[in-house]
């Protein structure tokens, strides 16, 4: 493969995507809430988000910390080396509502590796979860936890494609780190200078 087989347009490219994995995997049906991948578990198959939503965790301190989002269009990207190591997973992986993923197998794995479209689309994932992940520690170091928790719901927003987040308090802290009565009082904040709406289980994004 050559550099310039790598020059592609971005749309074209996540056509190709969809038809050789279509053709190289399974597709299964997830419920909202199910575990596709557990911390120290065997990575047997990598995951290819057709619809839906699923989000990573990592393990910090006895804390289960989000990480990212895995969109339609994207793949268990640390899955891929843990498998080809025979590493065990060192992420949760869990779907935040119903999805179709496409499971993909060793063999297939194998033959996916084969086409060049597919190292371009690779090669986009590991610099997207990268540039996520920079973000994610440009957050931490330099704001406040009011402005961390409304980057996330900013991020909630943009990924589920809604103004209206169904989510609990506890959830939030969860995923940041921090604690139920932290968030509690911030999102109570964010309330009172109009940005948001708070309803049990849910919240409604006015303005972030």
């Amino acid at each position: 493969m050559q550099v310039a087989d790598l020059h592609i347009n971005e749309a074209k490219l996540q056509k190709e995507i969809d038809l050789i994995i279509a053709q190289n995997s399974n597709s299964l049906n997830y419920k909202e809430g199910d575990i596709l991948l557990n911390f120290g578990d065997e990575v047997k198959d990598i995951f290819y988000v057709s619809e839906g939503l699923m989000a990573v965790y990592e393990k910090h301190n006895n804390k289960e910390i989000l990480l990212y989002h895995i969109e339609p269009g994207d793949v268990n990207i640390t899955g891929i080396y843990q498998k080809l190591n025979h590493l065990p997973s060192t992420l949760k992986l869990i779907c935040v509502k119903d999805s179709v993923v496409n499971s993909i197998s060793t063999p297939q794995l194998d033959t996916l590796m084969q086409n060049t479209h597919w190292n371009h689309y690779i090669i986009n994932q590991y610099n997207k979860r990268f540039a996520k992940l920079q973000e994610k520690y440009n957050s931490c170091i330099s704001n406040t936890i009011k402005n961390r928790v409304a980057l996330y719901l900013n991020s909630l927003q943009n990924v589920t494609k809604s103004d209206l987040i169904k989510i609990t308090h506890t959830d939030i802290a969860k995923d940041l780190g921090s604690t139920r009565e932290v968030i509690s009082r911030e999102l109570k904040c964010l309330e009172n200078e109009g940005k948001i709406i708070l309803f049990r289980g849910r919240i409604k994004i006015v303005n972030l």
